[in-house]
């Protein structure tokens, strides 16, 4: 599915509904990060890769201002995606 929030330029991305809402996941120069999320819409998390690339996972909720899916979990799941690229 198409990135809710828009994949900038030079960046890879992917998008998944899961429950509660849509999970994204970008991968992005460090230097070219700029992906504003308003709180009531979403959280996100990042973590930079070994070759200094930043990944920025984003979950927005499928109704504004509910809980966003895997808020708990983003910096564990940045973390995760980080040292496998």
């Amino acid at each position: 599915m198409p990135l809710p929030s828009g994949c900038p330029p030079n960046a890879s991305g992917a998008a998944f509904h899961v429950p509660g809402g849509t999970l994204s996941i970008l991968l992005v120069r460090a230097t070219e990060i700029q992906i504003p999320v308003a709180a009531d819409r979403g959280r996100q998390a990042t973590a930079t890769t070994k070759d200094g690339w930043t990944v920025v996972v984003l979950s927005e909720p499928a109704v504004p201002g509910q809980e966003p899916p895997y808020a708990d979990e983003l910096g564990r799941l940045a973390g995760a995606v980080a040292a496998r690229s």
